[in-house]
């Protein structure tokens, strides 16, 4: 279970898998301000957002959450994903299962390549020392992003997150206005599953009280700045 809040709430939602945080921020220039800051926390920087754990102890935004702002651009395949996939093959490619094996594959095509600049004639030095992701990198290693459907590409993201970023905490921009509430529903189980939790940033527009067998937790900031806080 983590605490989430900003400097500005008198409110502190807890999150944790198994139910949706809402934060409803009807105050439309709070809204875009929050979300600034959000993007920049996740990103490493200084914000009026903290994060702690049960216990009070301060834990990085940075390093436990993810944001997504604009759903129907959503990508499985951001730098950062990328860089810990490369990193994940690269391990796997050492283990004793593959290792013997890839080293001969890589040889192999060293050979290859030094046979084809030899018959070139230019002269050129090639790298004997090709890591794993060099390898990879050939074949344009990345991640499906052909889905249906949103929910079949959200639920792929937070594997992916949470697997090769130990992501904990996903904060999303108005997904109850992209999926149905049983798609909805059926996000929130997945994400029990994975041991996540999900912060959704909404603008006062959906009633989120009208999505049955949901247990939800909604701080409603209205357009005075008063806070709402429904457990």
């Amino acid at each position: 279970m983590f605490l989430f809040k900003h400097n500005d709430w008198e409110n502190t939602p807890e999150v944790f898998s198994g139910r949706a945080t809402v934060v409803s921020i009807e105050n439309k220039g709070k809204l875009w301000s929050y979300l600034s800051e959000l993007t920049e926390a996740c990103e490493g920087g200084e914000s009026g957002f903290l994060l702690t754990d049960k216990k009070y102890e301060k834990q990085s935004i940075q390093k436990f959450c993810r944001i997504e702002t604009n759903l129907p651009g959503l990508t499985l395949n951001s730098k950062k994903l990328i860089t810990a996939l490369y990193k994940k093959y690269g391990a796997i490619t050492a283990e004793p299962e593959y290792e013997y094996e890839f080293k001969s594959k890589v040889e192999e095509l060293y050979c290859f390549c030094k046979k084809i600049s030899t018959d070139v004639g230019y002269d050129v030095v090639l790298n004997e020392d090709c890591d794993a992701g060099g390898v990879f990198k050939l074949f344009s290693l990345e991640l499906k992003e052909n889905y249906k459907r949103l929910l079949e590409k959200l639920t792929a993201y937070v594997n992916a997150c949470a697997e090769l970023l130990k992501t904990k905490i996903f904060i999303f921009l108005f997904l109850t206005k992209f999926l149905s509430n049983e798609e909805l529903k059926l996000f929130l189980k997945h994400c029990e599953i994975q041991d996540v939790s999900l912060i959704l940033i909404e603008d006062g527009s959906v009633n989120i009280k009208t999505i049955e067998n949901i247990e939800i937790q909604e701080l409603i900031i209205d357009s005075d700045l008063c806070e709402i806080f429904r457990k």
